[in-house]
């Protein structure tokens, strides 16, 4: 199988399972950096960023000390709203106050099928393209006088849209 060349944050506190997260995507994806808590990983994508290397897929345990996973999103949100996170809790969270965080979060319960996590990087990391598309919309949208000459051409840029 071949790789998908992307960049994975893992943020986990229990080392097995952030081992055996990472074992698994390391199949399926280029680059999987791993933290073993949430103020770890915030330095990860901080450098990651601040050299300009995207990363597009973040997945983070809710409940770790320090940092947790609600206090990683709202940094991750604010240098890069676009980043899709995935968190993963055994604790239930309303999916409403998760969203409310983040429109691009998507809550995955523990015990996690490393299959399943697979497969919602790869669903999620589907949604990067648009996401970062979108974000640029509404910085444009604000940072000019709202018009639909700025609108149409920043649609025209979208990379799923043929000739509009």
């Amino acid at each position: 199988m071949e790789k998908t060349d992307i960049t994975v944050l893992v943020a986990e506190d229990d080392e097995a399972i952030l081992a055996m997260y990472c074992m698994s995507l390391r199949k399926r994806f280029t680059t999987v950096l791993d933290a073993a808590d949430g103020k770890i990983a915030w330095d990860i994508f901080q450098e990651e960023f601040k050299n300009r290397r995207e990363i597009p897929v973040v997945v983070t345990d809710a409940d770790m000390p320090g940092m947790d996973g609600i206090e990683l999103i709202q940094r991750i949100s604010k240098v890069s709203p676009a980043t899709q996170i995935l968190i993963v809790s055994g604790l239930f969270k309303s999916s409403i106050s998760i969203h409310a965080v983040n429109e691009y979060v998507t809550y995955l319960p523990k015990p996690l099928d490393v299959m399943l996590l697979n497969l919602a990087v790869s669903k999620a990391y589907g949604y990067y393209p648009q996401a970062v598309w979108l974000e640029k919309l509404k910085a444009e949208v604000w940072d000019r006088n709202f018009n639909e000459d700025a609108v149409l051409e920043i649609i025209r840029e979208a990379p799923w849209i043929q000739n509009v």
